[in-house]
């Protein structure tokens, strides 16, 4: 699949479904998956974007809630914002450490153990060559949220 190629999908379905192949391993760690969406949301989009940033906030949520030590939430939502499409991760994890925040969406920017910090660098660059947006928001103690805001068509 190009990168640059868009198309035609139910991005309901598509939340979903990515979201469905996380819950076994947070059931698993006491963690809580909730998903907010429309039934559908049809929508013309790269679905590569959709998945490779919706896998990365999913699986950061789950890792923070984890080195928290912690049973806790995860929340995904989908909603139509500004004319485009709007997708959040947001977990009540200990939150994005302050030293990295201004950092976040750089190369090389994490303390995880074993983490390379390009992550979150490879989804603003994906979103951002789609004409999209990527953001945060964090509080110390009491978790972060991510999005990215894909334009339509």
């Amino acid at each position: 699949m190009r990168i640059n190629n868009k198309t035609k999908c139910d991005l309901g379905e598509l939340v979903q479904k990515e979201a469905s192949l996380f819950r076994p391993r947070c059931n698993a760690l006491g963690i809580s998956l909730e998903v907010n969406s429309p039934k559908e949301q049809s929508a013309t989009v790269n679905q590569f974007a959709v998945y490779t940033v919706l896998i990365n906030y999913l699986q950061n949520s789950l890792e923070a809630l984890e080195s928290a030590c912690r049973s806790g939430k995860i929340t995904v939502t989908l909603a139509k914002k500004a004319g485009g499409h709007y997708i959040e991760v947001a977990d009540d994890g200990d939150g994005v450490a302050e030293d990295v925040q201004k950092h976040v969406f750089k190369k090389f920017a994490t303390k995880k153990t074993g983490g390379m910090g390009v992550g979150l660098y490879y989804c603003k660059t994906i979103v951002e060559s789609h004409g999209g947006t990527v953001g945060f928001k964090s509080v110390a103690g009491k978790g972060a949220r991510f999005w990215v805001q894909l334009p339509e068509g």
